[in-house]
């Protein structure tokens, strides 16, 4: 999970449960993978920090060319065609 772009991956789908929410995602080589929050992915340093029934929210740490430490959020979008596919659009 951390050998690619955040911005790479594609949620597949989003798994509901009673204690947490998990999602499935896509890496850029075709492997599935299933995510919660809290797990790390992306290329930097990136955290996975809320799961919602359409998104992924990712919070990344970026050096800045001052060589501060700067953090910014990335949200993954659902997979348009396979939300259609599955019926959960």
């Amino acid at each position: 999970l951390e050998k690619f772009a955040v911005t790479d991956f594609k949620v597949s789908g989003i798994i509901t449960g009673p204690l947490r929410m998990r999602a499935m995602i896509i890496a850029p080589d075709g492997k599935i993978h299933y995510v919660s929050e809290k797990m790390k992915i992306g290329l930097r340093d990136g955290v996975i920090l809320r799961i919602t029934t359409k998104t992924i929210v990712v919070r990344e740490k970026v050096v800045n060319p001052l060589g501060e430490v700067e953090f910014f959020e990335t949200e993954i979008g659902l997979d348009q065609q396979t939300a259609a596919a599955n019926g959960t659009r």
